[in-house]
């Protein structure tokens, strides 16, 4: 409780402040398992410089009745180690109450109520996340600049089986800004 507490009232002030960061997706990987899921695809796609969509799509062989969700975040220094986040959740309780979980649950629901269709407790059928904006400016504050990876893990039922996973790998930085080119005055006396 007063754990979650202070992370948001982190967020909060951190928030207040203007950030300079650029997140820029630059990998996207995806997997299933043959056994629940078929054709999962899963590709980025640049708009901008600094701004990159994503689309995944797949297809659910039998419904999905307990899904499970394990989200770790990597660093990079020599290689990719673990850091700050490593949480697992319960789909179904995280679509009735989406603040159980806390910042983190809230941010994930409210990118997939807007870009997926994989809102509701039971998974059936075709499965997308189209357009989805991988320029996250909440996280923009957590970080510094460096190379990160996220890891989502899906597993169903109990005991866990493997699902699948969705990794995105990132690099924050600075932003680019040209130097303001200073007009020449013709004066003449």
């Amino acid at each position: 409780m007063w754990t979650s507490l202070f992370f948001t009232i982190l967020v909060i002030i951190f928030a207040l402040f203007h950030c300079e960061k650029i997140i820029k997706p630059y990998n996207l990987q995806c997997d299933g398992n043959t056994k629940y899921l078929d054709n999962v695809t899963c590709h980025l796609k640049p708009l901008r410089r600094d701004f990159v969509i994503a689309n995944l799509d797949g297809d659910i062989i039998d419904t999905l009745k307990n899904i499970s969700v394990r989200y770790r975040a990597f660093k990079y220094y020599t290689q990719f180690r673990p850091f700050m986040v490593d949480i697992s959740f319960n789909w179904c309780e995280i679509i009735h109450n989406k603040y159980l979980y806390g910042f983190y649950a809230n941010q994930l629901m409210r990118v997939l109520k807007k870009y997926c269709n994989i809102i509701h407790c039971q998974l059936r059928g075709h499965i997308y996340a189209k357009d989805l904006q991988l320029n996250y400016d909440a996280i923009k504050i957590f970080v510094d600049e460096s190379r990160y990876k996220l890891l989502f893990e899906f597993f169903e039922g109990y005991p866990q089986e493997y699902l699948g996973n969705i990794t995105i790998f990132f690099e924050v930085y600075n932003k680019f800004r040209k130097p303001a080119i200073k007009k020449k005055t013709n004066s003449t006396l």
